[in-house]
């Protein structure tokens, strides 16, 4: 971790597109920023397995892809919150 206030080399990236493992449907993302080494925590990736311990993921548990054994090269995710409530969708 670095501190609030320190410097890193970073670029921005635009024109980045995502799509669900089985899906082709195509989502462009906003503006990404690169980082030399992105802090994962495989345990920390959802799993078929996993999702068959918790009630409200057991329908989905079947549609969750394999863990590939591959470098993480992307993390999706919001920097701070969005004023959602469960139940109503983040939108644009």
């Amino acid at each position: 971790m670095t501190g609030k206030d320190a410097l890193m080399h970073s670029q921005r990236v635009s024109g980045l597109r995502v799509r669900g493992y089985s899906s082709a449907i195509h989502i462009d993302l906003p503006p990404a920023y690169t980082k030399d080494c992105i802090p994962v925590n495989r345990t920390h990736i959802p799993t078929c397995d996993m999702a068959r311990h918790w009630n409200h993921l057991i329908k989905i548990a079947d549609e969750i892809p394999p863990q590939l054994e591959c470098e993480v090269g992307l993390l999706i995710g919001l920097l701070k919150g969005t004023g959602t409530t469960a139940g109503n969708p983040w939108r644009r």
